[in-house]
């Protein structure tokens, strides 16, 4: 039996490997070229499969980003250093450090003793509001007795610290307004981050007073996004949290410590304030 040539035969569309790998290579391309952030330069071309393929559903075969942005940075590592998340991992390459002409250009200040006990000074405030309560007023004043650095600012901010937050008799924000340590002993959200994360993923997308037909389309564009998001939470398990990942368990951990007296008031103060930034301080 002979098939007639048919406009479906005859016409095949782009297969998924096909597309996969086209978008792969684009992104890699970018990545290595541009500097937009990784997960933008991923969203971006995701959104453009199903304009050019409306049958296709991406969150069904394509990788999650977290799969592949590795060799994404890669590409990047190639023509710009890696960007540095503390003072401390700023180490600009010789050939970055000069001018157009060879003169000086960039000159990093180091780190000094009195820095660094200003950084376990903050680190102390942003711990208060994961202690218990009724430690708050005490610790903060151990906190400015130990840590306190010799600037002309200091005297400042300790005063602004007790009374808009720790004078249990007079401060402007009552310290139950803003602790979070019931939240967290609770095992409930401790912050908004999931709400002001998605809101910063669209301020970046979006300029300053956009033109209101760019504003369509671009909203048009992050509702494909968000569409292939649905898709692939269908299809991929989420990843489980590795336990050292895990700020939660990493607080509730310090805070047994500190019922077992393994740790002092300030020292769970201290170790709370570390334990939620995005990387450790190094001394």
């Amino acid at each position: 039996m002979i098939r007639e040539p048919s406009h479906h035969t005859c016409i095949q569309s782009s297969s998924k490997k096909v597309v996969l790998e086209e978008a792969i290579s684009r992104m890699k391309k970018r990545a290595g070229e541009e500097t937009l952030p990784i997960s933008q330069i991923y969203s971006q071309e995701i959104i453009k499969v199903p304009v050019n393929n409306p049958d296709m559903n991406t969150g069904t075969f394509f990788p999650m980003l977290d799969s592949i942005d590795s060799s994404l940075y890669r590409k990047r590592a190639k023509n710009y250093p890696k960007i540095p998340t503390t003072i401390n991992e700023l180490i600009i390459p010789d050939g970055w450090k000069p001018g157009s002409h060879g003169e000086p250009f960039l000159l990093v200040d180091e780190i000094s003793e009195e820095k660094r006990k200003g950084s376990q000074w903050f680190l102390c405030a942003i711990g208060l509001a994961l202690i218990p309560v009724h430690l708050v007023e005490k610790t903060w004043a151990e906190a400015m007795d130990e840590h306190t650095p010799n600037h002309r600012s200091s005297v400042k901010f300790n005063d602004y610290i007790v009374s808009t937050y720790v004078d249990r008799t007079s401060c402007r924000y009552p310290v139950t307004l803003w602790n979070v340590n019931d939240a967290l002993n609770s095992n409930i959200p401790r912050t908004n981050n999931h709400v002001e994360g998605y809101n910063s993923r669209l301020g970046s997308l979006f300029p300053v007073h956009p033109h209101i037909y760019k504003f369509i389309e671009l909203l048009r564009d992050e509702h494909l996004f968000q569409h292939h998001h649905a898709e692939q939470s269908r299809t991929y398990l989420p990843r489980r949290q590795k336990p050292s990942q895990d700020t939660n368990a990493q607080l509730i951990d310090l805070l047994n410590k500190h019922s077992n007296r393994e740790l002092t008031d300030l020292e769970l103060a201290l170790q709370c304030g570390k334990a939620v930034k995005a990387k450790l301080v190094k001394n």
